[in-house]
């Protein structure tokens, strides 16, 4: 493992996993438990996860000045999407009208299961993008990571989901799992800084000079600075010299 690699980096895309596929499950129970045309709507469920979840992925960030906070905005919207995803599931759960007319099961398809795996999908992709920027060699950890995940969420919630109040009770601790994985993120990001500030990550260990002077890295993203081509004095030529 290289110098600035976190010994608990893997944590949080595992966490991630086992959150969305808690909230897949979840959607599946809501959806489909007593309702007519099983298959078919197995069917929609499935194919609304693995889009939304595609679609979440597929807002990879590219390499940028803002990147980690991007990845931590990621952080708080997945969040919140399981926040919502909660509490309309305990809403399914007390109000037995909302899961019988079309609209009612189209809000319960968005809140409980496009949007929780569009978000776990944009915090997995902003983490990739990290990765790929700062430990190139390792980029693979995020998705392998992250498939474990989702089959011990699988099997912890088909194991639990009978023993719950109400499904909404397994939505509610992953919003505690995800706290706990954002929370290891931010440690990964701390014990990362103390190298980056030396302006050499292994995606740039070629280049001993570092960043520019005035300027910050993380994960190889360079902050902060002054652009050197618009400091220059327009009057200055290129060598230092000034025109006669």
């Amino acid at each position: 493992m290289s110098q600035g690699a976190h010994p608990f980096r893997w944590i949080p895309p595992l966490l991630v996993g086992l959150c969305g596929a808690v909230a897949a499950e979840v959607a599946v129970l809501l959806l489909l438990y007593d309702g007519p045309g099983l298959m078919r709507s197995l069917t929609t469920v499935l194919a609304v996860e693995a889009g939304t979840f595609g679609a979440g992925l597929w807002t990879t960030p590219r390499r940028r000045r803002d990147l980690v906070e991007a990845v931590r905005r990621r952080w708080i919207f997945c969040l919140c999407a399981f926040l919502g995803a909660a509490l309309f599931s305990a809403f399914w759960s007390f109000v037995q009208a909302a899961g019988g007319t079309a609209v009612g099961q189209g809000l319960g398809l968005a809140f409980t299961a496009g949007l929780p795996l569009y978000a776990c999908g944009t915090v997995l992709g902003g983490m990739a993008s990290l990765e790929e920027v700062g430990f190139p060699k390792r980029r693979r950890l995020v998705g392998a990571a992250a498939a474990v995940g989702a089959a011990v969420g699988f099997v912890v919630t088909g194991a639990t989901l009978t023993y719950v109040p109400t499904p909404a009770s397994l939505l509610l601790v992953c919003i505690v799992i995800l706290s706990s994985g954002a929370l290891t993120f931010s440690a990964v990001l701390e014990s990362a800084q103390p190298l980056a500030s030396s302006g050499v990550t292994e995606s740039s260990a070629a280049d001993v000079s570092g960043p520019p002077p005035g300027t910050t890295s993380t994960f190889g993203v360079v902050t902060g600075g002054t652009d050197p081509v618009a400091s220059a004095s327009p009057d200055t030529e290129p060598g230092g010299t000034s025109p006669p």
